[in-house]
């Protein structure tokens, strides 16, 4: 008997220990289950995508975890509370002014994936919860997409603002151009040979600054040119999308 104690106590160990396993495993498909049931949208962001249709330069860095904060921010929210859809739901109308500030505790963003912004509710499950979580996703790819044209309408304007003034450079450099050329044809026509290294010298120097100037500025007249004609292109599909809209 005394033998065989120590047998059991090992038994009844190993036993509890795998209880306690198959309950650890259950509480967390519990866990599991209960996260996988939250209310959630998601918002496909493409960074390069977005820098090419806003005319950005390609060393821009475009961060997408403060994009987060800019989910949550009063200015989304509010927006997001003044559209149709959600703006007479009882989930917002009996907040009332307050409906920003406390709806927007309730509202986490994470970054499941590269590119991907999922949006969640914190509360309750229900209709009105995914109206409110999809207003928000809605509410900023409209956001974005409007910084996006207008960005792209600033540049637009900004290269053809700077073409207008790289052309009248280039003309008033041709213009001194002919001039110098008339100046210096008349010099060596009229000057002697003494003479002839005083002015014609600066002259000459000059000149070549001025070419040298004009083949500048008609580089960048073709780069301007070029990356208009860039702009111009209307933009195929969009670097924000909805991914995955929120759904009971």
């Amino acid at each position: 008997m005394l033998k065989s104690q120590p047998r059991s106590l090992r038994q009844i160990a190993a036993v509890l220990s795998i209880v306690a396993l198959l309950t650890a495993i259950a509480g967390a498909v519990r866990a599991l289950s209960r996260a996988d049931r939250r209310v959630f949208a998601e918002v496909s962001v493409d960074p390069q995508g977005l820098k090419e249709f806003a005319g950005l330069d390609p060393d821009f860095v475009f961060d997408v975890e403060r994009e987060a904060g800019f989910i949550t921010s009063p200015a989304i929210l509010e927006t997001a509370l003044k559209r149709p859809e959600i703006a007479n739901l009882e989930l917002v109308k009996q907040l009332r002014n307050s409906a920003a500030a406390r709806l927007g505790r309730r509202i986490r963003v994470e970054i499941p994936e590269p590119g991907v912004l999922r949006i969640y509710y914190l509360g309750e499950r229900s209709f009105e919860a995914v109206r409110f979580i999809n207003a928000i996703a809605a509410t900023y790819i409209d956001e974005m997409l409007d910084e996006t044209f207008r960005l792209r309408t600033e540049r637009i304007e900004l290269l053809e603002r700077g073409g207008r003034d790289a052309t009248s450079r280039v003309a008033e450099k041709r213009a001194a151009i002919g001039r110098l050329e008339a100046l210096l044809a008349i010099a060596g026509k009229s000057t002697s040979s003494e003479e002839e290294t005083n002015p014609n010298e600066s002259w000459t120097q000059e000149l070549d600054a001025l070419r040298i100037a004009v083949e500048q500025g008609e580089e960048m007249q073709v780069r301007i040119n070029a990356e208009l004609a860039k702009l111009r292109i209307e933009p195929h599909g969009t670097a924000v999308r909805l991914h995955r809209a929120a759904k009971l």
